[in-house]
């Protein structure tokens, strides 16, 4: 195996302590249940998930071309250094990994290597997510969902029997026999998954739906960020577009219609400090280059053809 990243990052040793920490609390959560199916789901699960994170997190998602010159040329990569406006990916060629790249080839600026499709930079894995391992990531994720789903509901049906049920099931009054010590943790460990599961519900929900939503599209997470930081900036483009060509038509009353390459309008009015209308249609064509800037957080990486780096 080739090791292209050292280290590790911060939120990935925290989700660590995490998942460790909520295996003994989830399994005396689900203790009234009395079942051995409960109890031995929880580690079970756990352990698949486990697997997949460990997996994902020591595969090397970088080109073949840098992951055979590494080994067995025993090549060493230059130092990333940062400067807004440097370019990184030339003509195809990254001048850091001295590799080849494709069109949507980026280098990522946290483990310093190309990743063909480059899709983000996941911190809680502390690995880059591209072509090569975007289906493994969106099982595990779709894993995590699904158990966090699951124990968020059978945790509040415990709670809710325990407070609100004057029948109880057979479940809860089991545990309402035990002795007080027992009661109290019952009800911490209960009140703690009941606010995990439900933060990992609704995160990892929104993230199936927001990778759903792309793959609709045709996107990648670093495409649909780099598209709304350029709506931002020239507020006349829906999604990257690689030449961003446009066509500005003036009419006599004064609107100017935006059409980019893609069939996109916009209507814009000149100020008072652009003069008056001219007298005639003018139909004239503007191609706008615009390097798109590195989007934060998950998705820091260069864009390639041409690189750009933040």
């Amino acid at each position: 195996m080739v090791q292209l990243r050292s280290g590790f990052g911060t939120h990935q040793v925290f989700s660590w302590i995490l998942s460790a920490f909520m295996v003994p609390v989830t399994m005396y959560t689900f203790y009234p249940f009395h079942t051995p199916y409960f109890m031995i789901a929880v580690p079970v699960v756990y352990f698949l998930i486990y697997i997949l994170v460990i997996s994902m997190t020591i595969y090397e998602p970088a080109t073949d071309e840098l992951k055979t010159k590494v080994k067995y040329n025993h090549y060493k990569r230059k130092p990333f250094v940062s400067g807004e406006g440097r370019h990184v990916i030339v003509n195809s060629f990254c001048t850091i990994c001295e590799v080849r790249t494709q069109k949507e080839t980026k280098h990522c600026k946290l483990c310093n290597f190309c990743i063909d499709d480059f899709d983000h930079h996941c911190i809680w894995l502390n690995n880059c997510i591209g072509g090569r391992n975007y289906r493994p990531f969106v099982v595990l994720v779709s894993l995590v969902w699904a158990f966090a789903f699951s124990s968020f509901g059978l945790t509040s049906y415990l709670l809710i029997s325990w407070f609100v049920s004057a029948d109880a099931p057979r479940v809860v009054d089991m545990m309402r026999q035990g002795a007080d010590w027992q009661q109290i943790v019952w009800m911490l460990c209960s009140f703690v998954c009941l606010f995990i599961y439900f933060i990992l519900t609704a995160t990892t929900s929104h993230l199936l739906h927001f990778h759903f939503k792309l793959f609709q599209m045709g996107l990648t997470t670093y495409r649909y960020m780099a598209s709304r930081r350029r709506v931002a900036k020239v507020g006349a483009i829906s999604y990257v577009s690689p030449t961003n060509t446009r066509t500005n038509e003036t009419h006599p009353d004064g609107a100017v219609k935006i059409i980019n390459e893609d069939g996109l309008r916009m209507n814009e009015r000149p100020t008072e400090d652009d003069g008056p209308p001219p007298s005639s249609p003018v139909s004239q064509t503007v191609r706008v280059e615009i390097e798109p800037p590195t989007p934060n957080g998950s998705t820091t990486a260069s864009y390639s053809n041409p690189a750009y780096v933040a």
